[in-house]
């Protein structure tokens, strides 16, 4: 993202001297820095979300619903977007079935699991929601211009995407959507499939 950016500002957790650090071990050249500052404070979680187990379950609500249907379509082995309302809710059910699928979210990773247990949280490991996650054994992260080029080039097999409105045909009508038309036409035709996912038809 640096790249393309007209100024970049780094907070780091620690700055060290020129040459401490290998070649390889470099994500950003000082190239691409206009600005640098050591940040105070770390690991603040936004948004905690846990596994609590079965017997903590709930009752079944509207999400859990949809996140559960759209779980049923994910093949095995596939890879798949599956957008920020039920993402992690949708992998959980999958996995559940014994259907491994490596769910993408577009902040940068790949291959994520379901919710943390209490304890194994971490302010590193979110996804695009800001949930805290808990990463596959062989995940891996990347940047989410990275992430973008995945779902625009196609190497998505399946998006599960959320709408305001649809028709019974899966027409999507976003009457609110402030999203732009680039992030909005990567994600609807960059996948080989679309499965929509909407409370009321």
């Amino acid at each position: 993202m640096a790249d393309a950016a007209e100024i970049t500002i780094v907070e780091a957790g620690e700055i060290v001297e020129t040459g401490e650090r290998s070649p390889e071990s470099m994500h950003l050249p000082g190239l691409n820095v206009n600005r640098l500052f050591k940040g105070e404070e770390w690991g603040k979680i936004e948004v905690l979300k846990l596994d609590e187990g079965d017997d903590n379950k709930k009752e079944m609500t509207t999400r859990d619903v949809i996140a559960q249907r759209a779980a049923k379509e994910f093949v095995p082995g596939s890879s798949c977007n599956t957008g920020w309302a039920c993402r992690t809710l949708a992998s959980d059910y999958a996995a559940k079935d014994g259907r491994h699928v490596f769910v993408q979210s577009e902040n940068g990773v790949i291959d994520v699991g379901g919710y943390p247990k209490k304890g194994e949280e971490s302010s590193d490991c979110i996804n695009a929601g800001k949930e805290t996650i808990l990463p596959i054994p062989g995940a891996s992260t990347f940047g989410s211009d990275v992430s973008f080029g995945q779902i625009r080039g196609g190497h998505l097999d399946m998006t599960v995407l959320g709408a305001l409105e649809c028709s019974q045909y899966g027409d999507i009508c976003q009457l609110h959507d402030t999203w732009k038309d680039g992030q909005r036409h990567g994600w609807r035709h960059g996948s080989r499939r679309k499965f929509l996912k909407r409370p009321k038809f």
